[in-house]
């Protein structure tokens, strides 16, 4: 992935302080596409970069404050909270009024990332800025719609995934993956051994009182791996505990260890409340139900 040219870096803060970049970034699974505009509405710069955290940041950090715009989707959540940590405007589009409007018989990755940054120069009504809440509960009644009727048809499923999502930072995506994936949860007697399947961990070594980890094993599950990972950069906003086990681990210098030991909590967490049929109870709560 290319770093933006000196003149992209520079064009704003000194040549047009009161403007600012547009980029529109078509969102993909693996890779994302963009495209970005001066002041004047000139195509500056496009490619492509990978849609991981550490991509992202090292593209962005070297853009000066931009507007950017996406359409709504599972990544556009926890992408566009990192691009506001960044000192980015990020706006969000309505998905379907956008593919109404912009039919055309160019299609492709690099056209709809131009069409994003160019609608979000207009400003229109369609881009209006929407809260991540918003997004995830479009996202969460796309699939809701997608999948209702097997739902409908199996209510044990759907009691479960109710449960499962009242762990802080599971949402809709994570509680379906999980609930498919593990399948009977039964099948782990330990949690160590749930935490394996999802590949959130190598194995140990202990030489005398030093504990190493080998890397991550490949034989793994990538999918629900990859949708663990994703939640446990957003759970810590959402639980005092998990947000403490973060800080933890960054502090020893590893933000990446600082995910995985969140990821391997919220696999904790599900398979406790699968295996009580209860509601995820914080352990603060518990501790002070104890004392009362």
């Amino acid at each position: 992935m290319k770093k933006p040219t000196k003149h992209l870096i520079a064009e704003v803060p000194r040549r047009h302080a009161q403007t600012e970049l547009t980029v529109g970034i078509d969102l993909g699974d693996v890779w994302s596409h963009y495209c970005t505009l001066n002041q004047h509405g000139e195509v500056v710069d496009r490619g492509r970069f990978r849609t991981t955290a550490k991509a992202i940041d090292k593209w962005f950090t070297y853009i000066p404050h931009a507007r950017v715009a996406m359409e709504a989707g599972t990544h556009s959540i926890w992408i566009s909270e990192q691009l506001e940590q960044l000192g980015h405007e990020v706006i969000v589009a309505n998905v379907r009024e956008l593919r109404a409007i912009s039919h055309s018989d160019r299609k492709s990755d690099q056209v709809d990332a131009e069409k994003l940054a160019r609608y979000a120069r207009l400003d229109p009504e369609i881009l209006r800025p929407v809260s991540h809440r918003t997004v995830e509960q479009q996202e969460g009644q796309r699939l809701d719609r997608a999948l209702i009727s097997s739902l409908e048809r199996d209510p044990l499923l759907s009691e479960r995934l109710r449960r499962l999502k009242t762990i802080p930072g599971v949402g809709a995506i994570t509680a379906l993956t999980w609930a498919l994936e593990i399948g009977d949860y039964t099948r782990f007697p330990s949690v160590k051994q749930a935490i394996s399947y999802c590949g959130l961990c190598g194995a140990e070594k202990s030489s005398a009182d030093k504990v190493m980890r080998t890397p991550i094993s490949k034989q793994r599950n990538k999918h629900i791996q990859h949708v663990l990972v994703e939640a446990a950069k957003l759970a810590p906003r959402y639980s005092h505990e998990l947000a403490l086990l973060r800080d933890k681990e960054i502090q020893r210098g590893n933000k990446n260890r600082a995910t995985l030991a969140v990821a391997r909590k919220l696999v904790a967490y599900m398979l406790a409340v699968d295996r009580r049929q209860q509601d995820f109870v914080p352990a603060e709560e518990l501790t002070a139900k104890a004392v009362a």
